[in-house]
């Protein structure tokens, strides 16, 4: 196999690796479904990174070009300490042999303990391809004779966990994040998508991302999470297994009713 032709990848992995990686389709995709966890993990010392698997260069709305701009944009919005994209075709996310071995190269470079990406159940192809790719893959890269046809692939590494995002018909998460102290910020980093979203001035063509209401629905839904943890505004996250928990007292104590 080749090494990945990706922009700015680090030649040898990092040391410390990230602590969270954010994995999504498309550019925008993480800050609308976990933006908020990212700045809240962000500030609390964690190092954070994102990966887009595609340019989202099929998108009704931009080009490339332009999104890539707004990405990196978004990144300092969110205070990424990397953020990369894979360069696979916009449209057709699959779970294939090389896809697999190109992201297992990325994982074992980044070194993340956690990975974050699409649920499984969304409504989007290129998400439910990104869901299975990601999650398959994360238990791959940590075999140690995986990639081995390359002797210049980096040493093997396993995240930790694979966490889930979202998801169209996901109505049961594992866990909610209050990201009320952060949820302007996350609205900044969605926002620093310009193209994507409502201008009257725009000649392409309008979208459900472009509604001019679409801000007011994304209140509506961190706030529906944030309900039923007694906050403003969260995100959900799922997980397959059971969580841990140190201090069952604690926990409980703090849950809303």
């Amino acid at each position: 196999m080749q090494r990945p032709k990706i922009d700015n990848l680090p030649l040898n992995p990092l040391e410390p690796g990230l602590d969270l990686l954010a994995i999504g389709a498309h550019p925008d995709d993480i800050e609308l479904s976990c933006g908020g966890i990212l700045a809240k993990s962000a500030k609390l010392g964690h190092s954070t990174g994102v990966l887009d698997l595609t340019r989202g260069e099929k998108g009704t709305r931009g080009n490339k070009e332009i999104r890539q701009k707004e990405c990196d944009e978004a990144a300092k919005i969110l205070n990424l300490k990397i953020r990369l994209n894979m360069e696979w075709p916009d449209a057709s996310i699959h779970d294939t042999e090389k896809n697999r071995k190109e992201l297992a190269y990325v994982i074992r470079i980044l070194r993340p303990k956690l990975v974050i990406t699409h649920h499984w159940n969304c409504r989007h192809p290129d998400h439910i391809g990104a869901s299975k790719v990601v999650e398959r893959t994360c238990m791959l890269s940590g075999l140690k004779k995986y990639l081995n046809e390359d002797e210049q692939a980096p040493p093997e590494w396993r995240p930790d966990r694979v966490l889930f995002f979202g998801g169209w018909h996901n109505k049961h998460p594992s866990a909610i994040v209050d990201i009320t102290e952060y949820f302007n910020q996350k609205l900044k980093a969605v926002f620093a998508h310009k193209s994507q979203f409502f201008n009257e001035d725009s000649p392409d063509p309008e979208t459900l991302l472009s509604d001019p209401k679409f801000e007011s629905w994304m209140h509506q839904r961190s706030r529906y999470w944030g309900q039923k943890i007694g906050k403003e505004y969260a995100e959900p996250i799922t997980c397959k297994g059971e969580i841990p928990l140190n201090d069952p007292v604690e926990t409980f104590l703090n849950a809303p009713w």
